[in-house]
């Protein structure tokens, strides 16, 4: 129950029902959408995939996959940015890095808790409750300053590893910054307002 009541608050405040009509958030599902178009662009053009693909060794050690997803287009934001210019296609988000990160650094908290709302025992349904408290107060609280992590220098975050960590792994790293409330975009002010009243 918990999983899905969770499911909910994060569809509604990230725009994100199946139905475009019953959105709550129109203006941030707009703003996913095109998140994932860039990806979307730079898997379908060729030309730009083999540009970027180029680039990705030089600075990362390593080839990767592009996957569709907000941690990976933040990763490779400056790749993907200086392909774009190098082909001459439109960035329609390259403005926008910023508000990306603020979004992640309020989505990671709540995913965890639903990672941890997946285990079947008692144990976990009281450190749900615990977690669910934690981020009404914290990470979702209007006045509640927020960390940005950034992945280009949080490289080591989703990596596999041989023992499996039962932590949030944002709270393993430094913040690249942290930001105070009044200084948040009003996007993501307005995600943080629409989950923490969903939660309550």
């Amino acid at each position: 129950m918990h999983l899905s009541l969770i499911h909910l608050t994060l569809a509604d405040a990230f725009g994100s029902h199946v139905d475009p009509n019953k959105s709550r958030n129109s203006e941030m599902r707009d703003f996913i959408c095109r998140c994932r178009k860039v990806i979307e662009k730079v898997n379908k053009i060729k030309t730009l995939k083999v540009t970027l693909e180029k680039k990705l060794p030089t600075d990362f050690g390593y080839n990767m996959k592009l996957r569709n997803s907000p941690n990976h287009l933040l990763k490779c934001w400056g790749q993907i940015c200086n392909a774009l210019i190098e082909e001459g296609v439109h960035f329609p988000i390259a403005t926008d890095c910023t508000l990306l990160m603020e979004l992640r650094s309020i989505i990671h908290p709540i995913r965890f808790i639903q990672t941890i709302a997946q285990k079947p025992n008692e144990l976990a349904v009281f450190q749900v409750y615990i977690l669910l408290m934690e981020a009404f107060f914290g990470v979702l609280h209007e006045k509640h300053p927020r960390p940005s992590y950034d992945p280009t220098a949080t490289s080591t975050l989703g990596q596999p590893s041989d023992e499996p960590d039962t932590s949030n792994p944002l709270d393993n790293l430094k913040p690249t910054y942290i930001k105070p409330a009044a200084e948040l975009d009003p996007r993501t002010t307005s995600v943080r307002k629409m989950l923490q009243k969903a939660m309550m």
